[in-house]
């Protein structure tokens, strides 16, 4: 957890060995913007992110080999997938707004990062991470930036997710500009580290 604005991100992998591995490839972001409990601010997360009030379906739960809370597990949402990737959006026990993604593979690793309201307003919910079983950076955006151009190699997997290769895109920050004005400024990651390699 980042005392300073709340944002956190959450790591599990199925085999406990690699734990250390896995953790070393994911960045944490410090932003240094205040930060809000969703619940406080609206208690309705339906308002920045439509797809949250969708009725969910079979393909939005995130498949059981995945150690996930139990609050991401009943409010996900099925963004999309890519290679060994699959992409979720879910709200955590805090009422937070969260961004899971899954690596299907030797070890079925997962990874949440969740941000309060005004945050996820400022800078969506970023993630960056490099795993034995895939790679990958990927920003979750509000509806008011949902077509917002970006001068990356980022590409839209969902209207409101853009994902890329972490090796090429996202580390460095970026502002993008709605066509209606509306503004979100990407965070940067720098270039990852290399954990690709399984424990032995």
């Amino acid at each position: 957890m980042d005392k300073a604005t709340g944002r956190s991100i959450t790591i599990s992998v199925a085999a406990a060995a690699a734990t250390a591995i896995v953790a070393a490839g994911v960045i944490s972001l410090a932003m240094n913007t205040p930060s809000a409990n969703a619940a406080a601010d609206t208690g309705d997360w339906g308002n920045s992110v439509s797809l949250i009030d969708d009725k969910r379906t079979s393909a939005d739960e995130i498949p059981s080999n995945f150690d996930v809370d139990s609050s991401i597990r009943a409010t996900s949402q099925l963004l999309g997938s890519e290679g060994t990737a699959s992409y979720w959006t879910a709200v955590d026990s805090k009422g937070d707004i969260c961004l899971t993604v899954t690596f299907e593979g030797s070890m079925d690793i997962a990874m949440t990062s969740c941000i309060p309201e005004k945050d996820f307003m400022e800078h969506g919910v970023p993630i960056q991470a490099n795993t034995v079983d895939g790679a990958t950076v990927a920003y979750l955006l509000p509806d008011s930036l949902v077509g917002a151009k970006t001068n990356q190699d980022l590409s839209a997997l969902h209207p409101n997710l853009l994902v890329g290769d972490p090796f090429a895109v996202g580390q460095t920050a970026e502002k993008l500009v709605a066509d209606d004005g509306a503004t979100i400024n990407l965070p940067g990651f720098g270039e990852p580290g290399d954990y690709t390699k399984a424990p032995e």
